[in-house]
């Protein structure tokens, strides 16, 4: 009978130490696939939003080189607008989410916008910016790569 209440005890033992350690490396696991997915959510917004504004501020450029006065519809406007609000967060913020090859990648592009609004004239500033955002279009996805670990 001894042996039975020792090996049953354990049994419990080993059962509830198991249990324990399943259930902290699962959670572990699930909140390293929580933020995994919030860095590709952060990437994915940041990419989209500064292809809009390299968008909008090429059609400017476009529309300034031909003498023209931009046409935009307000809802390009806003686009535009909302692009840079997203931007400017996301660089904000790049440090607590994003890689840290990333967040220079930002600060870069930050200082370039900077600039961009220190221009002599429309021209200048339009060709600071986009310069800017392009360059940092060329490297983030590569970054962004390689940060999250996905293979190509």
């Amino acid at each position: 009978m001894e042996t039975f209440v020792g090996t049953l005890a354990v049994g419990v033992v080993i059962a509830v130490v198991s249990a324990h350690v399943t259930v902290r490396l699962a959670l572990k696991r699930f909140r390293a696939e929580q933020w995994w997915t919030r860095k590709v959510d952060a990437y994915a917004s940041l990419i989209e939003a500064l292809h809009h504004l390299k968008r909008s501020n090429e059609y400017d450029m476009r529309t300034y080189e031909r003498g023209r006065v931009s046409d935009k519809n307000m809802e390009a406007r806003l686009k535009g607008a909302e692009s840079y609000d997203a931007v400017l967060k996301a660089i904000d913020t790049a440090q607590f989410l994003l890689c840290e090859e990333a967040a220079s990648i930002l600060e870069k592009l930050r200082t370039n916008l900077e600039n961009a609004n220190k221009a002599e004239d429309y021209y200048e500033h339009l060709d600071i910016s986009i310069d800017g955002i392009r360059t940092a279009l060329g490297s983030l996805p590569k970054v962004a790569r390689k940060d999250l670990r996905v293979e190509r």
